[in-house]
């Protein structure tokens, strides 16, 4: 007897506002000790404090923001609310953490919601096409007399809760100059919302129904298109959302799968060259604005075999990280030998193998979520996995705020299936669900306690710092970070010997120098300076910054030549030209 796919409004939408708003609150005021946490020394003072051109919201801002390259960045919403956060709070760094907190309760609104949805529309709502069982099972199905809304219902808040308080987003919330990522993340989980509500007005598409005309469909397209120009504007590893959006339509949407519309296939490519455009452009930004700032790694120095090798690796690191969140670090270091033949490194290609082979296994056998979530996964990595190489680290938690959404829904799902399954085999007792909820309860709690403590963490620079070292000992920008904040506290001492400790461990890195030079002159041990500016301008002698610092000193031993000379060469590359012209003036 042949099936029919039964197509319906979404139930008890109401309910499911309730669910997420409660969620979305509770996670605000599990971040409310972040409030107390101050900027750290960590790109806070060049997005924040220490940033002059969000002090006034006026033409030349808005000229700025969209022409300029500032932190090795084009990111335009993300200065503007940086700059709108400026206007309200100045700056008190509790109204800076506040606005980051609303928007990761608003996250975990949206996660509830989507979640809701896209494990709604993955049910198959068959019913006989004939007889009288296709009568009453349609109006069962209207009257929602079934598990499925329940399911989905419950995957939401499983997943929207586990989303919420994992501690492995606590950098992304509490460290006021990832505000990218929270504002990334909110307009990319939009766009996917209203990506699902355009391609429910399409027909035959098994999905949750909205009114079905052309102007809602366009309607829905067009905001679709505009949040992730707003996604891309937060931070550019919204790139990725074109590949989401046609693993979607792969599933849970099945729209590969409709037969019924010849070059159904070829419109759904079509339909996504905006976005592809789109991610291209803001490619092009990206590559542009690292190159002048020299935040790639040179090829010679990262060859594409190592970065390959820890991409595969951070694969897995994630996932450890997600499942088990202990010993989570502010920056985890780039690891100093990498070799496919080591344990670490093959058993996460290993296990990364297995897992596609798996997957692509399920696929064959018609159960496309499993390749569908993977796919997820790995294509919301690829910008972060480590295949380019940006930065010191080799990883970040901060990185797994989007990719990792695949494993809370998962988890939302099982949650719900094992919650609402009923066969002949397995049968929920109360008992059993008893089980299941308080276990939950004890997740929750458990992930809770390890927010708020990793919250406390990034309460100031110091603490920060003194953590990363007690993780790495032997990693040198623990110490210089620990340096510049003893420097900032006039604990002049220990400043000298953690700076000294990150020259030891790593004589190439140039700020360290430069740093310990500034240090000097406060102490005015002017010879000591000039040494360590020496050294600093050897090793980045593109650093306006370095030449400004000892144009200082000269200035200050009346070697107004050797000053002005100095003042000169910094102009070529330094941001701050008017103090630069002061200085050289006097």
């Amino acid at each position: 007897m042949k099936d029919i796919v039964l197509k319906r409004k979404f139930p008890n939408i109401n309910k499911t506002i309730g669910y997420a708003f409660l969620i979305a609150l509770l996670t605000i005021i599990l971040y409310i000790p972040s409030l107390h946490n101050q900027f750290v020394s960590w790109d806070d003072p060049e997005y924040v404090y220490e940033n002059p051109y969000i002090r006034s919201i006026d033409l030349s801002f808005f000229s700025w923001i969209f022409t300029s390259f500032h932190a090795a960045n084009w990111h335009p919403l993300t200065w503007l609310s940086h700059a709108l956060d400026y206007f309200f709070w100045g700056l008190n760094p509790a109204g800076h953490h506040l606005t980051s907190v609303i928007l990761h309760g608003l996250n975990t609104f949206l996660v509830v919601m989507l979640t809701t949805r896209i494990v709604y529309c993955a049910q198959d709502f068959k019913v006989p096409s004939t007889g009288k069982d296709k009568v009453k099972g349609e109006y069962d199905l209207l009257q929602g007399n079934n598990s499925v809304e329940k399911r989905a219902l419950i995957s939401g808040v499983v997943s929207g809760i586990l989303f919420g308080v994992h501690p492995i987003h606590v950098e992304s919330v509490a460290w006021v100059s990832e505000r990218k990522d929270l504002l990334c993340a909110f307009f990319f989980l939009l766009s996917i919302v209203y990506y699902l509500r355009y391609a429910s007005t399409l027909p035959n598409v098994r999905s949750v129904s909205f009114p079905d005309n052309k102007g809602s469909c366009r309607i829905y397209f067009v905001l679709c298109v505009v949040f992730y120009v707003f996604a891309l504007m937060s931070k550019p590893m919204a790139v990725t959302l074109p590949f989401v959006l046609l693993i979607l339509d792969f599933y849970p949407l099945g729209r590969f799968e409709l037969k019924s519309f010849p070059g159904s296939r070829y419109k759904i490519l079509v339909e996504k060259l905006p976005f592809l455009l789109l991610s291209g452009a803001s490619s092009i930004l990206v590559i542009i604005a690292h190159q002048k700032s020299k935040a790639i790694g040179s090829a010679d120095i990262f060859p594409f075999m190592d970065r390959l090798a820890l991409a595969v690796r951070n694969t897995v690191f994630y996932i450890v990280k997600i499942v088990l969140p202990v010993n989570l670090a502010p920056l985890y270091p780039y690891p100093k030998e990498i070799s496919f033949f080591s344990l670490q490194y093959a058993g996460s290609f290993l296990i990364v193998t297995a897992v596609t082979v798996a997957c692509v296994y399920l696929h064959l056998k018609k159960k496309n979520v499993w390749i569908a979530s993977w796919a997820f996964y790995i294509i919301t990595l690829i910008p972060v996995s480590g295949l380019v190489h940006i930065g010191k680290h080799a990883a970040a938690d901060r990185y797994a705020y989007l990719p990792g959404l695949w494993l809370f829904i998962m988890a939302g799902a099982g949650t719900s299936l094992i919650w609402t399954e009923r066969n002949a085999v397995v049968r929920r007792t109360a008992l059993q669900k008893i089980f299941i909820a308080g276990l939950l309860f004890v997740i929750t709690i458990v992930f809770s306690a390890m927010t708020i403590r990793q919250v406390a963490v990034w309460k100031d620079r110091m603490s920060l710092w003194t953590v990363e070292v007690e993780l790495f000992p032997d990693f040198y920008y623990g110490y210089y970070g620990r340096g510049n904040a003893h420097a900032d506290l006039s604990n002049y001492d220990k400043a000298k010997e953690d700076y000294k400790r990150a020259i030891q461990l790593n004589p190439d890195y140039g700020e360290s120098y430069n740093n310990f030079g500034t240090l000097n002159f406060k102490l005015r041990q002017f010879d000591q300076a000039i040494i360590h500016y020496n050294r600093a301008i050897i090793l980045n002698p593109g650093s306006g910054k370095t030449y400004y610092n000892r144009g200082l000193v000269y200035q200050e031993l009346n070697n107004n030549q050797q000053a002005l000379a100095d003042y000169s060469k910094a102009l070529e590359s330094a941001q701050e030209r008017d103090l630069i012209f002061t200085h050289r003036g006097e």
